[in-house]
């Protein structure tokens, strides 16, 4: 793969992320903490270059995708029966 076929990280630098630990409990019996964490990201328009007007943006359908994985699912449980109705018809 050549260089001018890469995504450039670039745009990393217009964000800034943080990272929190959130209910932090400590544990006495096993010495132990625990915690939720969060990650949060900011933007920053002002080392943001713009939109050069050559971006795509692919958002899937909820309803084709939920099509899709109930007939993947079908048909991985019909497929060891599918034979024998073939061979009846």
């Amino acid at each position: 793969m050549n260089k001018d076929n890469c995504q450039s990280a670039d745009y990393l630098s217009s964000y800034r992320e943080f990272k929190e630990k959130i209910n932090l409990t400590d544990h006495d019996k096993d010495d132990t903490v625990s915690f939720n964490p969060q990650d949060s990201w900011f933007f920053n328009g002002m080392k943001s270059e713009g939109l050069t007007g050559d971006e795509l943006l692919t958002v899937p359908h909820p309803a084709l995708l939920v099509r899709t994985t109930e007939s993947i699912t079908l048909i991985s449980y019909a497929t060891p029966i599918l034979p024998r109705f073939i061979s009846i018809l």
